[in-house]
């Protein structure tokens, strides 16, 4: 990457190949173990990869207007979705489920709540998990300068998230899935201006290797089988995808389609609320899993093409032109 138009072209493709494996995730396909051993963390390196320090009531207010009110946005949708199951089955618990998720914003059905079971939100809990990732960070960029410091203190707070997570209670908001991803945001930071040299690229990826093969990742969840080694193996998926988002920069007409899936990974984060649920397309009388997902593709990119000729939700999800995939 040796300026700067390409960097950004690279990272756009990489956030596309992300954003279709956040989609493929939710399938219950055969790889879905091996997308999950580094999808989400993906998405924290490049956050890190492209931070830059802000105050701090700067940072709030920014990151409020792009990632919590396009999070109410994707809230609506899981809405529409849950009031056309209450009408279909004349059951309005659908919508109160619905109304619990959004309030409560986790990202899996969870029991470690003090109100007892908690329905997901669903795929834009990252969202909420980025906004709290981003600005922690961004006070202890601010606070600390010595690096060793802010990598002790991000661990330290990591861990500690996972422990409440894990054996205490869970917190509304995706708090604490935010706060364990600290390691991966920083670690984002930290590639913006060194190079990675091959040893260190083969210890991650063998790290990659082994938590693919004997762990787990669930952001999420806080869930980690082996923490030290996910981090780092997180690391070498995404690094192996940064790769493939470069042969495919070379790529005509795929990589301009890739750019635009990254350009517009919000809006497609939120319209994928629309069809996660399995259950409608099984009640519609389509049965085929392949089907399905080829379905629950398409919708995303489709109505982020039909956001952009409606000036309120365009400016929401800041979403971009079509027209970049022509040439």
């Amino acid at each position: 990457m040796n300026d700067k138009s390409k960097r950004n072209s690279d990272l756009d493709i990489l956030k596309g190949i992300g954003i279709v494996l956040v989609i493929l995730g939710h399938q219950n396909l055969p790889i879905g173990h091996f997308i999950y051993s580094f999808h989400m963390p993906l998405f924290f390196l490049i956050s890190g990869y492209l931070y830059n320090k802000k105050e701090v009531k700067e940072s709030l207010a920014k990151d409020f207007q792009r990632l919590i009110i396009p999070y109410f946005i994707g809230c609506i949708f899981v809405v529409s979705q849950d009031v056309f199951f209450a009408f279909l089955k004349h059951d309005l618990s659908y919508i109160k489920k619905s109304i619990l998720s959004i309030i409560w914003g986790c990202g899996y059905i969870s029991d470690k709540v003090i109100l007892g079971n908690m329905p997901s939100i669903g795929a834009i809990w990252f969202l909420l998990a980025l906004f709290w990732c981003k600005n922690m960070y961004n006070i202890i960029e601010i606070k600390i300068v010595s690096t060793r410091q802010k990598f002790t203190i991000v661990l330290l707070i990591a861990v500690i998230a996972i422990l409440i997570e894990n054996y205490f209670i869970k917190l509304p908001f995706s708090l604490l899935p935010g706060l364990s991803a600290l390691p991966f945001f920083m670690l984002g930071t930290l590639c913006k201006n060194k190079h990675v040299s091959y040893s260190v690229m083969f210890i991650i990826i063998i790290c990659w290797c082994i938590s693919y093969i004997y762990s787990y990742v669930y952001v999420v969840s806080c869930d980690y089988g082996l923490y030290p080694i996910d981090i780092l193996g997180s690391c070498g998926g995404a690094f192996c995808f940064y790769k493939i988002a470069k042969f495919i920069s070379k790529i005509p007409f795929l990589n301009k389609f890739f750019i635009w899936l990254g350009m517009n990974t919000l809006s497609l984060l939120c319209f994928h609320a629309i069809p996660i649920n399995h259950a409608l397309w099984v009640n519609l009388g389509i049965n085929n899993l392949y089907i399905i997902v080829l379905i629950k593709l398409c919708i995303p990119i489709a109505m982020t093409i039909a956001g952009y000729f409606l000036p309120f939700i365009r400016d929401l999800l800041f979403i971009n032109k079509i027209s970049c995939l022509k040439g």
